[in-house]
């Protein structure tokens, strides 16, 4: 395979998967209004988050690569590439971080329903 065909791929799909993660945000909002599953949504977003992430990622190198041994060294920006890889990392890491503590939380609840079932409403009602 051809190395600007590669990098015209990982671009292209940078791009699309950035372009969706944007679109899906009016569509959860849409499905949150009328009562619609969000999760497909939401885990088709995901996973768009991730493959714009690692793309991105894998792009900003491979174009770093080509300038170091001289090849096309200006004619590919990647500015937008930086853009989609620094916002797509922060998503990734605000999700890590509040799925820690809301999953902490989670269990903290669970064990204290198990240890503690006056402390839960709807732990009484399972027992």
């Amino acid at each position: 395979m051809n190395y600007n065909r590669i990098l015209r791929i990982l671009r292209h799909l940078h791009l699309i998967s950035g372009v969706y993660v944007l679109l899906c945000i009016p569509g959860i909002f849409l499905a949150e209004a009328n009562d619609w599953q969000e999760a497909p949504l939401h885990i088709s977003q995901m996973l768009a988050v991730l493959v714009c992430f690692i793309t991105s990622l894998v792009y900003i190198m491979a174009v770093k690569i080509e300038r170091r041994h001289g090849k096309n060294p200006n004619d590919r920006p990647v500015s937008l590439a930086w853009f989609a890889c620094i916002a797509t990392g922060l998503w990734i890491g605000i999700c890590i971080i509040v799925l820690g503590i809301w999953g902490g939380w989670v269990l903290q609840r669970f064990e204290s329903a198990e240890t503690y079932p006056q402390d839960v409403g709807w732990a009484q009602d399972s027992m």
